[in-house]
């Protein structure tokens, strides 16, 4: 047995620009004293955002974090109140909590086990059972598993077809967003995290991403209030601003985000590779980059996170045994087995990943990795039982 870290090594760590590129941004506020309430930042932020992603700015609203995104965003989209938002289970905590936190309820069902995401076929299949009149179905929320590229238009047919408003939780797919024609906004929204730890991470912040420039536009004023131009409240809204604090720290971000990509890359390439050496499959893509590092370990997740926290090596099962199970979701309907979400919590495996994780570092985790799986390579599930889920 190798000699475990003398320091614990974190899953995550945020990383923004030096406190040296925020320093112009920051004496703009300070010489203005506009702190909030869309001030110079926040405008050019949304602005200079809508280059990068090149697309018209009227499709963009920044708010100050994601789950109030998703939040707006269902509450703009008009769904009556108590309606049913199909979700998977397989998800962050954000995602049914902004469902009930817009007085839907969601509906937890089982993801397909090759993306780790809810496709239109899995929701079909589910609607054609009569597990619920479709009367009573608001809303589906599809999530980005990872920073994992959604099809975008195959949701903005789905609810051509059906009837049913889409909103994508990506969370973690800015890269995708940004580089992936599947991804480009369209009809069906999208929320993107600009948490901390995200790959364009501000500290705290989100956006919605839609070519449905009115929702966008209700969105924007549910941010405030639902203030109209006499500063009326039109409509019920609620406090999401973006501040010009979060607003400057993000055009930092923007003057560096080359660097930054260039940087996150190198540390998804070295991942991959040793990855690659121990025939592991992982969630990482040169494509696509991810915020966070998931590789499948068979029916070994808990053992590894447990031996890994021994090695003083920070690592997590993300999305635990399914939102179904925690405390707060208990009593919500879901569908009757979710084998495929059983399955992904016992396999995927969270692994330290930030800016800065270095290829020496990413050796050692290799090398103890490795180690773990020689002496429980007979836990890990069999084809028989991998075949179970499906």
């Amino acid at each position: 047995m190798k000699n475990k870290l003398e320091h614990r090594l974190p899953i995550l760590q945020s990383s923004l620009p030096p406190f040296e590129r925020m320093i112009p941004y920051l004496a703009h506020i300070e010489n203005n004293r506009c702190h909030s309430n869309f001030g110079k930042l926040f405008n050019l932020f949304e602005q200079r955002m809508a280059d990068l992603l090149q697309i018209p700015r009227d499709n963009l609203v920044m708010v100050c974090n994601g789950t109030l995104a998703l939040q707006t965003g269902l509450m703009a989209m008009g769904i009556d109140k108590d309606k049913y938002c199909l979700m998977p289970s397989w998800t962050f905590s954000a995602t049914p909590a902004s469902a009930m936190l817009a007085g839907l309820r969601p509906l937890f069902l089982d993801v397909d086990l090759d993306t780790q995401a809810l496709t239109p076929a899995l929701v079909k299949q589910f609607l054609a059972h009569d597990h619920v009149p479709i009367e009573e179905i608001g809303a589906v929320m599809v999530v980005s598993p990872f920073g994992y590229p959604i099809p975008r238009a195959e949701w903005d047919a789905f609810t051509a077809e059906t009837k049913i408003p889409v909103m994508i939780d990506a969370a973690a797919s800015f890269d995708a967003v940004h580089r992936l024609p599947q991804m480009r906004p369209g009809a069906t929204p999208m929320m993107v995290s600009l948490h901390g730890t995200k790959i364009f991470g501000i500290g705290e912040g989100g956006m919605l991403l839609s070519s449905d420039v009115d929702l966008i536009s209700r969105v924007k004023g549910m941010s405030n209030f639902g203030f109209d131009v006499s500063r009326t409240s039109s409509y019920l809204g609620t406090n999401a601003k973006m501040s010009e604090y979060q607003a400057g720290i993000g055009l930092a971000v923007l003057d560096a985000w080359d660097e930054i990509r260039e940087k996150r890359l190198a540390v998804t390439s070295n991942y991959i590779t040793m990855f690659d050496q121990l025939g592991l499959k992982s969630w990482l893509s040169i494509d696509w980059l991810s915020s966070t590092c998931n590789v499948l370990v068979s029916g070994l997740a808990e053992l590894a996170r447990d031996y890994m926290l021994d090695q003083n090596i920070e690592s997590r099962i993300w999305w635990n045994k399914g939102c179904h199970t925690y405390p707060a979701y208990q009593g919500l309907p879901k569908e009757l087995r979710l084998l495929n979400t059983e399955y992904l919590s016992q396999a995927m495996l969270g692994l330290p990943f930030s800016i800065d994780t270095n290829q020496d570092v990413i050796a050692m985790i290799g090398d103890r990795l490795a180690d773990f799986l020689a002496v429980n390579a007979n836990k890990q599930f069999t084809a028989k039982e991998k075949a179970t889920y499906c």
